[in-house]
């Protein structure tokens, strides 16, 4: 007795649409991710760029500049004089005369 085969029902196919979606997804993510590395390379070149031109410092940094070099050129000034009457000090108890 022979087996009598009966056709297998025919499995649903995926319909074609759905396989041109996966392949559209695929295109568009490796377009965002591409112009997302673009993007981001042109960002840092723009900082750099900034940076070298001096763009991203402070409006009056000039003036804080200048201040801060002028406070410290006080407080040298400052610690001079302050050396220099020690030096005075020190020599008036050893005897010498003062010359200040």
């Amino acid at each position: 007795q022979l087996l009598k085969m009966e056709p297998a029902e025919p499995e649903e196919e995926m319909p074609q649409f759905q396989d041109e979606e996966v392949k559209q997804s695929k295109v568009w993510n490796g377009i965002k991710w591409g112009a997302f590395k673009v993007y981001s390379g042109l960002e840092y070149a723009g900082e750099c760029m900034a940076d070298a031109l001096g763009l991203n410092d402070s409006q009056y940094q000039w003036a804080i500049d200048e201040y801060m070099r002028r406070k410290l050129e006080e407080e040298e000034i400052k610690r001079e004089a302050e050396g220099q009457q020690a030096e005075a000090m020190m020599g008036m108890e050893e005897g010498a005369p003062a010359c200040v």
